[in-house]
């Protein structure tokens, strides 16, 4: 059949996708039915013709990898590849695009010309009218795009119905072009220089505030509004830098003067500076030359009273304690008496507990030879025993060892405890000595220095307490003849001192305080001229706000007017496709309308069912339609939109249309296709063996090209028939 567009001729691939070698898939401008399983190369096809002719895929289509990665087959060598062939009449149009790493190169011949790459491009452009967007939506119709509109999700089913109509685009510049950050900036704008104004407003208050208190305390301390001006602080300190040399005139001191006050950053240098002005006054003066060898020597001699009376009292507390042992154990002489007496008696009972041991020794062996021997003279005494036998003998030791051996040892005992005793008093009598001759010898130290410092080196040690306190006596007298001069020269200086006080801390502060009000003053009379920028930016947003909600309108009413427009053109034909497709005893007729939002807020789309001529019974298809009647009702719009849009290919490209479908709605599917393929280029995908059957069953076959793919080995298995 003659055409004034083009049909599809033939597809060669190679090295692409899933074809490993190079396959050239004839269709000579006839219908065509692709049938097969999934995975067996269908939609290769379709990706081919794609590639073929924009060289790149929708954002989401190409995963996140290479496109050689993509596109490249598994186990092809060299480059890829994918050609079409498209028939006009008696022309042939030739499209080649090859495949290397990212990149690609085109090629497109007709009558005999070559175009290239981007003159390639624009070539096809100019003879097809379709730019990648309008392709897919108006020749390339796959499963995706009508089940976008089956979504749940309201923004879903706009955004499939924008791709649908091709408003993607100006749903986007609509979602860019808004009104809203501009009118926010201008109102950024206009509370930053309120907060401005207000803190500054706030400051100017708090400073006059502050000028006023110190206005008020510097009244109390006796200035004058005429001192509250640089002039005022200046004169001031100039006044007191004379107070202060003619002070030191008075007390015969010399000075250089003050530095000059010129302003209130000068009082802090200023004070320092006649802090040691005071100082030099102070220790310069005669009176003070005179007084300080004075207060040196009572300072000295006071400190003397108090170390010569603990000496002294430690002395007499350490003779003290010899003296109350000596009463107690005599002199020397009669200590070394006693020791004797106690030593020699302990010498004696010790000689007398041995010799009563040695008798008792005796006395046993004495018993015991008597009975051995039978001896009847004693061997100590030699006399005759009577009565006969060694009893008596024992009875002597016996007597011994009881009460006269007893009263020896406890005769010892106590001689060893008293000449113990008599050792233990020689020890105290040794340390009490040492401590009474080591605070001696303290004293007359510390005697010599009091001594020194009285310029009296043979003063005696009952002397030292009067002479101190008569020589202390002497030097207050003549400290009493400096101590009037004194107390003026200090009377004078705390005067000088108080007043440089009372500049600092009263007066200065009221300069400053009415500089800081000066400044923030200055700052809010600025602000005009400050927020001049400002003002014109808040104004330019308010403006740009307003040409941008004209711009979204516009953009807004274009969109309305074309969708609706695509909407008007495609309805006749999609009502009559829904009824064949669709065939629903109730809601027999479909309505896809647009609807504008409030505002600027965008275009809505209303996919309606309803009974014929009853606007009242309307209902949203998507909650009375089944999935499979929904998809039809999609495929119906689908269809007529493709039908009405114009472009220069007579090509519709269907990917797998009847997802969810019973066997009624297959039936007029393939009833419709039927239909359409007399007079356009219908090219199916499929994988449902009942909607082949019903195609191929009909006239359908008799003027299509039906391919049945029955395996993979690397390259699609095709079995081609007509």
């Amino acid at each position: 059949m003659a055409s004034d567009r083009w049909r599809l001729k033939s597809v060669t691939l190679k090295g692409f996708r899933g074809v490993k070698g190079e396959k050239t898939f004839n269709f000579d401008g006839k219908p065509a039915l692709l049938h097969g399983k999934n995975g067996q190369g269908k939609s290769t096809i379709a990706q081919g013709l794609h590639w073929a002719l924009f060289g790149e895929f929708h954002g989401g289509v190409l995963p996140k990898q290479s496109v050689e990665k993509f596109l490249k087959a598994v186990g092809a060598t060299g480059d890829w590849s994918a050609a079409a062939a498209f028939s006009r009449d008696d022309e042939t149009l030739e499209i080649h695009r090859a495949g290397k790493g990212q990149q690609s190169s085109l090629t497109v011949s007709l009558g005999g010309k070559t175009w290239s790459d981007d003159e390639a491009a624009a070539k096809l452009e100019s003879l097809f009218g379709l730019d990648m967007e309008s392709f897919s939506r108006a020749v390339l119709l796959h499963q995706r795009r009508v089940r976008g509109l089956l979504s749940d999700e309201a923004g879903d089913r706009k955004r499939a119905m924008d791709r649908l109509l091709g408003m993607q685009d100006l749903e986007a510049l609509q979602g860019i072009v808004k009104e809203k950050p501009f009118l926010t900036a201008a109102e950024e704008w206009g509370e930053a220089m309120a907060a401005e104004k207000d803190r500054l407003g706030d400051r100017q208050k708090d400073r006059q505030t502050a000028l006023d208190e110190a206005r008020s305390r510097a009244r109390e301390a006796g200035f004058r509004d005429a001192d509250f001006k640089p002039a005022g602080l200046k004169a001031a300190y100039a006044a007191l830098s004379k107070d202060l040399l003619e002070t030191a005139k008075k007390y015969e001191v010399a000075i250089e003067a003050a530095p000059e006050v010129a302003s209130v950053e000068d009082v802090r240098g200023y004070g320092n500076s006649f802090q040691g002005r005071l100082k030099d006054i102070r220790g310069g003066s005669a009176l003070h030359k005179n007084l300080s060898p004075i207060d040196a020597k009572i300072a000295a001699l006071k400190g003397f009273e108090s170390p010569w009376a603990e000496r002294l009292k430690a002395r007499d507390a350490a003779t003290a304690a010899l003296e109350e042992h000596r009463k107690s154990w005599g002199d020397e002489e009669a200590f070394a008496a006693e020791v004797k007496k106690r030593n020699d008696a302990l010498e004696r009972a010790r000689a007398e507990f041995k010799a009563a041991n040695s008798l008792l020794s005796l006395l046993t062996d004495a018993a015991d030879h008597i009975d051995r021997e039978k001896a009847t003279d004693c061997p100590v005494c030699e006399r005759p025993l009577e009565p006969a036998g060694s009893e008596a003998v024992r009875e002597r030791a016996a007597k011994f060892t009881g009460e006269a051996e007893k009263e020896l040892k406890g005769a010892m005992e106590k001689a060893e405890a008293a000449a113990a005793e008599a050792a233990e008093a020689g020890k105290r009598a040794e340390f009490l000595a040492k401590e009474a001759a080591d605070a001696q010898a303290r004293l007359d130290e510390f005697r010599g220095k009091i001594a020194d410092a009285l310029e009296d080196p043979g003063l005696a040690e009952r002397r030292i307490a009067d002479a101190l306190a008569s020589r202390l006596e002497v030097l207050a007298k003549e400290r009493e003849t400096f101590a009037e001069g004194q107390k003026a020269l200090e009377q004078d200086l705390e005067r000088l001192t108080l007043k440089e006080r009372s500049l600092a801390t009263e007066l200065a502060p009221v300069i400053s305080a009415r500089a800081a009000l000066d400044e923030a003053e200055k700052a809010v009379l600025g602000l005009k001229d400050k927020h001049k920028e400002s003002l014109d930016k808040q104004k330019d947003m308010t403006r740009i706000a307003v040409d941008a909600k004209q711009v979204a309108d516009a953009i807004l009413t274009a969109k309305e007017r074309l969708a609706s427009s695509s909407l008007d053109a495609a309805g006749p034909r999609a009502q009559e496709l829904y009824e064949r497709l669709v065939d629903h005893g109730l809601f027999d007729e479909l309505r896809v309308e647009t609807k504008k939002k409030g505002g600027s807020q965008g275009v809505d789309y209303l996919f309606m069912v309803q009974k014929k001529g009853d606007s009242k019974s309307a209902r949203e298809a998507r909650v009375v339609l089944s999935d499979g009647q929904m998809t039809a009702a999609a495929l119906a719009l689908n269809f007529a939109l493709a039908e009405t849009a114009g472009h220069g290919l007579d090509l519709l490209f269907v990917d797998d249309p009847t997802q969810n479908m019973d066997v009624d709605r297959r039936r007029a599917v393939a009833r419709a296709v039927d239909e359409i393929s007399k007079d356009r280029q219908v090219v199916l995908t499929t994988h449902d063996d009942d909607f082949a059957s019903e195609l191929e069953s009909g006239a359908f076959k008799e003027r299509a090209i039906v391919m049945k793919f029955d395996g993979w080995n690397g390259n699609p298995k095709v079995e081609t028939g007509e």
